[in-house]
């Protein structure tokens, strides 16, 4: 992965990239060879992740509080498609398109390369 591999979006000064799992956007003064690098490494990692992001939003109080009736499983099946955005060393999964319904957004923070989940927010 390269910068070749985003493209710039003007109106909301962010760099996109988008591929079948997955869409990153990077705010113009956050794009740098070390953040593509990590990025990339997330995109290896993300589908083995899966399973500790869908156990995450399980164990998470406010999630049992929405969706009380999920599983691991089926939360997995539902996720869908994540937004991966940066705010510094900080990274957040944007799951608009998930099933459990049409009205939340699903906001997950993580560390690293998804190496620890700190938050869950379901806003809307």
């Amino acid at each position: 992965m390269n910068k070749k591999d985003f493209k710039y979006v003007s109106d909301c000064k962010i760099y996109e990239y988008e591929n079948k799992i997955l869409r990153v956007e990077i705010e113009r003064e956050d794009f740098s060879d070390d953040i593509i690098l990590k990025i990339g490494k997330i995109i290896e990692t993300y589908p083995q992740k899966i399973k500790e992001i869908a156990n995450f939003c399980k164990e998470s109080e406010c999630f049992k509080e929405c969706y009380p009736e999920e599983t691991e499983e089926s939360i997995i099946k539902k996720l869908n498609k994540p937004v991966i955005r940066f705010f510094g060393e900080e990274g957040i999964l944007t799951y608009c398109e998930h099933e459990f319904d049409e009205d939340h957004i699903l906001d997950i923070d993580f560390d690293g390369i998804l190496e620890k989940f700190s938050y869950i927010g379901i806003d809307g």
